[in-house]
């Protein structure tokens, strides 16, 4: 299906944030299937794979999650004044590196906060393309 998607989807700028989504989601569901099996092999430490756990959580709650709600929200919107691929780029940053990486090093929260940051302020908060010309 993602094939499918991929190959005969029209090319507009809310498909680059739903392949994004969609990738969020295939992640989830390939790290939370890898977990379950790492929890139900033998000599299972949850402290081992504890990174795995937090980055199947960000990837889930601020992954898709986040690309989904910013293509609801702004259905009538698009196309946002952006550049797709860096936000985009930025967003997988923030939740697959920065983000769980902040839970062990404080350091990489405060990135990961300034990456957060950044991508609602722009998914939510800035101008489409449309308002420009009209103004």
């Amino acid at each position: 299906m993602f094939l499918l998607y991929t190959t005969f989807a029209d090319k507009i700028q809310q498909k680059l944030f739903l392949t994004s989504g969609i990738g969020f989601l295939i992640l989830t569901a390939i790290s939370g299937i890898v977990y379950i099996c790492m929890q139900m092999s033998e000599g299972y430490d949850p402290q081992k794979i504890k990174w795995l756990l937090h980055m199947h959580v960000f990837a889930s709650l601020y992954g898709w999650n986040l690309c989904g709600l910013s293509i609801i929200c702004r259905f009538d919107d698009f196309p946002i004044r952006l550049h797709s691929i860096t936000v985009i780029c930025i967003h997988w940053l923030t939740v697959i590196v920065l983000a769980p990486l902040g839970v062990f090093y404080g350091g990489f929260a405060i990135l990961a906060i300034i990456g957060y940051s950044f991508i609602t302020l722009t998914l939510f908060f800035s101008r489409n393309k449309r308002n420009l010309v009209d103004e």
